[in-house]
């Protein structure tokens, strides 16, 4: 099978599912290796991410990004309507 680009908005799952994995709370760091994605690309969707609702910046010492209940549904959602394209052969 050929291997295309993501699109944007499984980009935007991947970062969520990393947070998710990590405990729903996570680095930058973390998103940029888990994601495969340049920082400025990163920085670019968390951006809209946020804007969204779909998650929250967290700054202490350290910057973590974490889920909110928007974004947990949205993973929710994503995961069945993947499940639904790939049963009749298409891929997100």
């Amino acid at each position: 099978m050929e291997s295309r680009p993501r699109t944007p908005i499984k980009i935007s799952f991947d970062i969520l599912y990393t947070i998710y994995k990590n405990g729903g709370k996570a680095r930058p760091t973390r998103i940029l290796y888990r994601a495969n994605l340049s920082y400025e690309r990163m920085q670019r969707y968390l951006k809209t991410l946020i804007e969204k609702g779909l998650i929250k910046e967290e700054r202490n010492r350290h910057t973590y990004y974490t889920l909110t209940q928007r974004g947990l549904e949205f993973i929710s959602e994503f995961m069945k309507m993947e499940r639904l394209v790939e049963a009749f052969g298409f891929e997100i």
